[in-house]
């Protein structure tokens, strides 16, 4: 920040000693060029770092310790819509496949991960309870999973 850019002239002649000169971590301008990234997201600014990073580590130097890249929130999944999950329950009723709509109502209404309804097994459901114990789910954890009416009356069918 505040000098002349290089032109490309400039830059194809500059030695390998005067760039690791000018890029030196600990002389200020590492510092005042994160300074500068201020008004950009957070995704610019790590992927900048990491440029920067790449570089000064293939010219020999250390990253300073100070200069820490940013937290990226985690972003939230994107739900259906009211119409989308009436789309996706329609197009299982009429579907030629009758697990499809078994399927479908188990995914939506209890929020099972589809590799967990895969590794299901008979002797993990109790009907009368209308639960189901999902076994070794995402995180390697155990949990329990209660079902509606519907989902009962639809599973007994295929049992």
């Amino acid at each position: 920040p505040g000098e002349a850019i290089l032109s490309e002239v400039e830059f194809q002649k500059m030695t390998v000693e005067k760039l690791l000169d000018r890029i030196e971590p600990l002389n200020g301008r590492l510092d005042m060029w994160v300074q500068s990234l201020g008004d950009k997201s957070a995704s610019t600014i790590k992927a900048r770092y990491a440029a920067a990073n790449h570089l000064i580590n293939w010219l020999g130097q250390k990253w300073p310790d100070h200069l820490t890249r940013p937290r990226s929130g985690k972003k939230l999944p994107r739900t259906l819509t009211r119409r989308e999950l009436s789309m996706v329950r329609m197009a299982a009723g009429q579907s030629e496949d009758p697990v499809a709509n078994l399927v479908v109502t188990i995914l939506l209404e209890t929020g099972m991960r589809v590799s967990e309804l895969c590794s299901l097994q008979l002797t993990d459901i109790d009907l009368n309870d209308r639960s189901a114990m999902v076994v070794a789910g995402k995180g390697d954890k155990d949990r329990l999973i209660l079902f509606t009416q519907e989902q009962k009356t639809l599973y007994a069918m295929f049992i």
